[in-house]
Formats: C-alpha cells, sequence, structure tokens
C-alpha cells in the first residue's frame, strides 16, 4: 500500500518544478477569498454556523488583553505554547477576513511577532515546530494583503528559519538512509525574525538531522509533520521558491508511511484520539493542495480514508462519549475534519456528527466555520447499521438507536498490543445506557508518557491489565506482543 501511494506522489512530482501550478498571490491556503461570501451568509442562516461565530467573537474579544505566547518548555515540549499560537492565530485571521476589523488584525500581527523571536520552534521534539510551521502559514497567507512590507518579510524569515529549514534537515536525513553509503550531514539554521536571539538552541535544531524518524513513521506524527510543512512551503512558494519545491517534493515522498495506518475499513488502530490529530492535518493538506495547486493528485482517494468518519461515528456513544481505548480520553471536542469529509466523500452523516457536536458544546476552532457543510443527515438503515465491526483493528461496537442520547451501546477491543499508545486490555469494552457510561475506560495517564515516532512508548500507571475490563490470569499483565482478532460475528 505504501507502494501504491508513493507512486500516486511520484506522479505528482513528475514534472521538474512541483510549483508549476501554483495559485498566484494570497490568499491561497484552505480558505479563498472567494468563500468568504459563503461564509458570511451561513452566520447569519445557519444556527451552527451564528453559533460558532458569536464564541469567536467573544474569544477575539478576550485576546485583545491577553498577553501573546512566551517560550516555555515543558520536559521537552513546548506544545502548550504552539497549540494555543496555533488556536488564536487562526481564529483572529479568520475573524479579520470575515469582519475586517482591524484590532483583531493587531492582535494576530502581535501573536505572530512573539513567536517569530522564540530562540527556535523546538525541532527535538518536532510535532511543535510543525504545529507552529501551520499557523505561520495560515497567518502570513490569510493576512497577507493587510500586512506591511516588514511583517511580511519577518514572518517569512521566521517561517522559513524556524520551520522549513528543520524540515529540511529532518527529510535529508531520510534521503541519507534511504541511500547506502551517503552520509547525513546535519544542517543547523540560526534562528530567523526580527529581534532574534543567537543560537543557544543549535544542538537542539542538529538533533533533528541526526532523528529523522518520523519521515518514515506509520503513525500520526508523519501526518503531521509532512501537513504542516507543505502548509508552510505552499505559503511562501512566491517567496522562497527553492525551498518551498523542496520540501514539497520530500514531504509527498514521506506521507504515504503515515497514510498506511488508515485501514481499509478506514480504522486508525492507535485509537480515536490520534485519529483526530493525523485524520485533521490529512484534510489540511488534501485542502490546502486543492487550493494553491489545483488537486491532491489522488491522495484524498486512497486507502479507506472514504471510510475514515464512519470509524469516528461508530466509536462515539449516543451521550457523546468515545471509546476511548487506549490514550484517548471519553470526551474529544472538535473534529472539523468532519465536515470537509463531508463534503469531499458525499456523505451528511459525517458532518451531522460534527453539527451535532458544535450544538452540544461550543467550542474555539476556527475549521467548524470553515469547512462548515450545511447538507447534514443522521444515519441512515440499511447503508448505516447500527453495529459494526473493524476487523483490522479489532474493534466492534453496537447501539440501540442513532439518535436516542438514552440508547444503549457497547463497545469491544481486540487489536494488538504492539500498536503504539495502546494499553495492555486485549478484550476491554465500555457499556453505556440511559445517558450514563456503567463500564468505563480510564483513559490516558497524566500526563501520557512521551513516547518518540516508531519506537515503543514507555507504559504509564493505567497502562496495566487489571485497570480495564477483561480478563487477568494471577494477576499478570498481558503480553505485549499479544493479538486477538475477531474472527466471527453475528449482529
Amino acid at each position: 500500500m505504501i507502494a501504491r501511494l508513493a507512486a500516486l506522489c511520484a506522479f505528482a512530482q513528475s514534472e521538474d518544478d512541483p510549483l508549476r501550478q501554483l495559485r498566484p498571490g494570497h490568499p491561497r491556503i484552505i480558505l479563498l477569498d472567494s468563500d468568504l461570501d459563503r461564509l458570511r451568509a451561513a452566520t447569519r442562516e445557519i444556527p451552527q454556523a451564528k453559533q460558532l461565530y458569536a464564541e469567536f467573537e467573544k474569544e477575539c474579544d478576550r485576546l485583545l488583553s491577553t498577553p501573546p505566547v512566551e517560550y516555555k518548555l515543558a520536559g521537552n515540549r513546548l506544545s502548550g505554547q504552539t497549540r494555543r499560537a496555533l488556536e488564536r492565530i487562526t481564529t483572529l485571521a479568520l475573524m479579520y477576513r470575515i469582519s475586517g476589523r482591524d484590532p483583531w488584525l493587531r492582535r494576530a500581527v502581535m501573536e505572530l511577532n512573539a513567536a517569530a523571536n522564540f530562540l527556535d520552534w523546538n525541532p527535538g521534539h518536532f510535532i511543535d515546530t510543525a504545529e507552529m510551521t501551520h499557523a505561520f502559514a495560515i497567518g502570513y497567507d490569510w493576512l497577507f494583503n493587510a500586512l506591511t512590507p516588514e511583517e511580511r518579510g519577518w514572518m517569512r524569515d521566521a517561517l522559513v528559519g524556524k520551520g522549513l529549514a528543520p524540515g529540511l534537515a529532518a527529510y535529508q536525513g531520510m534521503s541519507a538512509q534511504n541511500e547506502p553509503g551517503v552520509a547525513r550531514v546535519a544542517v543547523a539554521h540560526e534562528p530567523a525574525g526580527r529581534d532574534a536571539a543567537p543560537g543557544p538552541q543549535s544542538a537542539n535544531r542538529m538533533a533533528v538531522a541526526r532523528d529523522s524518524g518520523w519521515t518514515r513513521d506509520r503513525g500520526y506524527w508523519n501526518v503531521v509533520a509532512n501537513a504542516a510543512m507543505a502548509m508552510g512551503a505552499l505559503a511562501v512558494a512566491d517567496e522562497a521558491k527553492d525551498e518551498a519545491a523542496q520540501i514539497l517534493r520530500d514531504a509527498l515522498q514521506s506521507i504515504p508511511h503515515g497514510l498506511s495506518n488508515y485501514t481499509p475499513d478506514g480504522a486508525w488502530p492507535e485509537g480515536l484520539y490520534y485519529w483526530e490529530y493525523a485524520t485533521r492535518y490529512a484534510c489540511l493538506l488534501f485542502s490546502t493542495l486543492e487550493t494553491t495547486l489545483g488537486s491532491d493528485s489522488g491522495l484524498s482517494a486512497t486507502h479507506g480514508l472514504d471510510r475514515t468518519g464512519r470509524f469516528r461515528i461508530y466509536l462515539t456513544g449516543p451521550s457523546s462519549r468515545v471509546f476511548n481505548f487506549g490514550d484517548s480520553p471519553e470526551e474529544l471536542g472538535a473534529a472539523p475534519e468532519m465536515f470537509w469529509m463531508a463534503r469531499r466523500y458525499a456523505s451528511p452523516a459525517y458532518a451531522w456528527s460534527e453539527a451535532k457536536e458544535v450544538v452540544r458544546n461550543p467550542h474555539d476552532d476556527s475549521y467548524d466555520l470553515v469547512w462548515l457543510d450545511r447538507d447534514f443527515r443522521p444515519p441512515q438503515l440499511p447503508g448505516w447499521p447500527l453495529d459494526a465491526v473493524f476487523h483490522a483493528a479489532g474493534i466492534a461496537t453496537f447501539r440501540g438507536s442513532w439518535e436516542d442520547p438514552s440508547a444503549s451501546f457497547l463497545a469491544v477491543r481486540g487489536g494488538d498490543n504492539k500498536i503504539p499508545h495502546t494499553h495492555l486490555d486485549l478484550g476491554n469494552f465500555v457499556f453505556d445506557a440511559g445517558g450514563v457510561r456503567w463500564a468505563l475506560d480510564l483513559g490516558p495517564d497524566e500526563p501520557p508518557p512521551v513516547a518518540s515516532p516508531g519506537k515503543p512508548r514507555p507504559a504509564g500507571p493505567r497502562a496495566v491489565t487489571e485497570l480495564h475490563n477483561t480478563i487477568t490470569v494471577d494477576g499478570e499483565n498481558q503480553d505485549l506482543r499479544g493479538e486477538a482478532r475477531i474472527v466471527r460475528q453475528e449482529f
């Protein structure tokens, strides 16, 4: 399957210049100016869109008196700051584009300037660099026409120097490992951006070239990092063409590894939390390729992606609690990619799932408004039976109704204990009835143990077998190599 996906990407790069179809000017990533009238109409006509817009208005006004992000590591992670910056920048930039309110523009620029002046974007834990690159791709592209030449300059410098340069170093490591006898050369880049500090973090940047595991990882790191690198490259493709072209080539060569983690029936074996993370970034990549280059070259049509929204819906109980095996919490919140997939795969039930979540729990996720699809309908029999089995992931779910929040719900897990982010809980189940979860999973450790792409995750206290709804023998944990397959089903 990886070879088939890679062949698609190779076909997409068959011309020398992968940017040959680049849409000129800005904005061009995900949300074009021609889409804004549709969004404004939605905020007047669709209750969910009206509700989201009101929430975003309050959030933007609140941010006017809130300090911007700071460079603060928690252990080896910067994710608390990168995710905060990403949420703020996307919300402020979107609301400025819809409303034209200058204070929100200035506040977005303040946030971008603070992050541009970070020592680095923590490339040693590359997922942090990816998230900040995503934030700057949106900020730079969506606000481009309202920025001064000076602001464009330091934003572009930060995006290239702190985002794309470490990405190129990681891809260099991937290429060296693919070519026997070729030595990998670490490439250190000094921080870019206005008033940036010199290089005490250079050792952290050098680590990226030495550890490019995410470029070959079959998991969410690969999808998130490649999507963010491609978004950053396409944001500055006019001004940094050479770097952008190379990043795009490398990202399209690497991402088949991550996409191959989707099973043919659409499951993601690591669980719903990591499904959400990977699938959102996959949809961000597909949407970006479509709006900037005119096509995603068939990537969104491959390997169970058209069915993966079913995985989210079937593993969500009637009261919106999910089957939270492994490192997933019971409450996942937003999944705006369900709106995007509803339109792409002509599946109104995907949009129904996310529209219900917006009504139940308003949240600050700008992509819910960007991708909102007004054509949402609940799953209908017989195309959507009440019970389902995802054989490749070893998961079965059963429910009494699609629309009754008090209906019964049972979900059971088999699978493979060698999968990252799983617990030693083959046979585990949850059970809901009357709006109550009677048999539950404790969910992830807080904080979860740190894992690197392609490497086993250290076992946390909640991963042990006896803390799950399954059989234990003499109080022992299940075999780390254990597997449990669903071999027969009757509904």
